[in-house]
């Protein structure tokens, strides 16, 4: 069973406020879970900072300013949801370690982060940071896009019943575990997304003359609705297409009330390397609304 008591935020000090803020909000309302915040202040004298600009002139150095403005109005901003928080700052080149370091200590269900373009060809959402999270979280990681969710939308779990580890795992049912989790937290619609087939397949029109692709037709079907038997989906709410994920769905999300996608990561090893192949960067990079990533492990 989902329940999320525990949610680790990791906050940019970069930017006067971080987007992320509001699905904390919206998530700690939903679940009643307490926030821990994580502040690197490693970069708050960067170049990119709006802090190495002015605080000089303050007479204080930037982690002064920074406490004295930031962490209160973080305090404020959260003080009327009656929501337990801690705020912790820490100063680390390598950022990743210590949210997974510290995450852990306190027993967090869920890590979550903003996202945002990083140049003007609107390329390459997920930073370096985000991709090393991924590797080396065990536990499930939002990333949040700038923007209010839409009202009454839509959770999409993406699974793949037919992935040659997809028993082994289980990840799948976990996906849909955790999609009608926030589904239901949040008054939105838990849907089933699967596709098959890779570009390099043959046209659509020609596979479904084709006898043999028509069973596997049945046999993703089939896959999938055995799959649904263990969940309540609503049949309405389950899409099944053919040709390549990437581009299936992501035009499936863009044409949906889509909220939040939940997407697995599997680990192949004890050093927790997630499998994260050039399809998944496309639909992480790309997707138009937040992604949860989730790993087997999640479910233990």
């Amino acid at each position: 069973m989902i329940t999320i008591e525990s949610i680790t935020v990791v906050l940019d000090p970069t930017v006067l406020r971080d987007p992320v803020l509001d699905r904390a909000k919206t998530l700690a309302r939903s679940t009643g879970a307490k926030i821990q915040f994580l502040i690197n202040c490693h970069s708050i004298l960067d170049e990119k900072s709006y802090f190495s600009i002015d605080h000089a002139a303050s007479g204080k150095n930037a982690n002064s300013v920074f406490q004295d403005v930031i962490l209160q109005s973080l305090k404020n901003e959260f003080l009327l949801l009656d929501v337990p928080i801690t705020i912790e700052l820490f100063d680390s080149a390598d950022v990743v370690a210590e949210i997974v370091e510290r995450a852990g200590l306190t027993g967090a269900d869920l890590v979550l982060k903003s996202t945002h373009h990083h140049s003007n060809l609107r390329k390459g959402i997920l930073t370096n940071t985000d991709w090393k999270l991924i590797r080396q979280c065990p536990i499930p990681i939002w990333f949040s896009k700038p923007g209010a969710w839409l009202a009454r939308g839509d959770i999409v779990a993406a699974v793949d019943p037919l992935h040659n580890l997809a028993e082994q795992t289980r990840l799948d049912s976990l996906l849909i575990d955790y999609a009608e989790y926030y589904a239901r937290k949040s008054q939105q619609t838990a849907c089933v997304y699967h596709a098959f087939f890779g570009s390099s397949e043959p046209s659509s029109a020609a596979l479904a003359s084709n006898t043999a692709s028509v069973e596997l037709k049945r046999q993703h079907n089939q896959a999938v609705y055995r799959l649904l038997a263990y969940h309540n989906i609503d049949p309405a709410n389950v899409r099944i297409d053919i040709g390549d994920l990437g581009d299936k769905l992501l035009n499936y999300l863009g044409n949906v009330r889509s909220n939040l996608l939940v997407i697995g990561a599997l680990s192949r090893n004890k050093l927790e390397r997630a499998i994260v192949g050039s399809t998944a960067e496309k639909i992480l990079d790309e997707c138009p609304c937040d992604v949860l990533v989730v790993k087997p492990e999640s479910g233990k």
